[in-house]
């Protein structure tokens, strides 16, 4: 079972999620301080798109705990019907 899923960071301002950082100085998005959206061109630094994004991410791991709940029961002959 996988228990990895990305979730993708929206900007706040206009939703897109495609961000911009300096390559010339970081090897990658992931190491950069701060980003910026394409679209708009609102800069974030990780905490800020992360807190952009808690309501989003609260809600992929709430599904990620349900499906991991949902398969384990099916796993031992429990069957799950939802109305």
């Amino acid at each position: 079972m996988d228990f990895n899923k990305k979730v993708s960071l929206k900007c706040g301002v206009c939703g897109n999620s495609n961000f911009d950082y300096d390559d010339t100085i970081y090897n990658s998005i992931d190491d950069a301080d701060q980003i910026k959206c394409s679209a708009c061109s609102k800069m974030y630094t990780k905490k800020e798109i992360i807190d952009a994004n808690s309501t989003l991410i609260t809600n992929t791991s709430e599904e990620m705990v349900s499906e991991i709940f949902e398969k384990n029961l099916k796993g031992l002959g429990f069957k799950i019907e939802i109305k």
